[in-house]
């Protein structure tokens, strides 16, 4: 048997250079979807941290609103509030009403909002409520306490939340 090589000459290889060509595509764009990956697992991340806080913030502002609910009781019958304006149960404007290892809630106004609907922020001197003005003395009426909740940051992500929410307290003698 005879055989005989075939030789090429003019072959300079273009194959190689083409399949590294195609090589180098193929390598650029892996590298350009994982770091399009990795930004999409920071955002997801972060929505997932948001929403943490968010949810901590919210059962925090939950707690908050107790203080001020078992706070505005009346101490001669605990089923029933009543908004005593000279009371020591008060709450006033800018008053931490409660702190805990994820943040503080403070009670940044107090307002009274009257049988007919008229609302009025009340004011406080030296940290006692001014009764001078009439729509401040809301034994008919209804108190709203505007709190905020300023959660600590977040070790891990350094996210901080600020949550202002308000609550009313009925201030009449009956059931709320």
């Amino acid at each position: 048997m005879n055989s005989k090589a075939i030789c090429v000459p003019h072959q300079r290889g273009a194959v190689l250079v083409f399949s590294l060509i195609m090589l180098t595509l193929l390598t650029l764009v892996s590298v350009s979807m994982i770091q399009h990956n990795k930004q999409e697992l920071a955002m997801t991340g972060n929505t997932l941290e948001q929403t943490k806080s968010l949810a901590r913030a919210e059962t925090e502002l939950t707690q908050a609103e107790q203080v001020i609910d078992t706070t505005r009781l009346d101490p001669a019958d605990p089923t029933n509030r009543k908004c005593n304006s000279l009371d020591a149960n008060q709450i006033n404007e800018n008053q931490v009403i409660l702190t805990t290892a994820t943040g503080k809630a403070t009670v940044t106004a107090v307002y009274c909002l009257t049988a007919s609907k008229i609302q009025t922020q009340c004011t406080f001197t030296g940290g006692v409520r001014d009764d001078t003005v009439a729509a401040c003395m809301c034994s008919d009426g209804t108190e709203i306490y505007t709190v905020k909740w300023v959660s600590t940051a977040d070790s891990n992500y350094g996210s901080q939340r600020t949550v202002e929410s308000n609550y009313a307290v009925d201030c009449s003698a009956g059931q709320f």
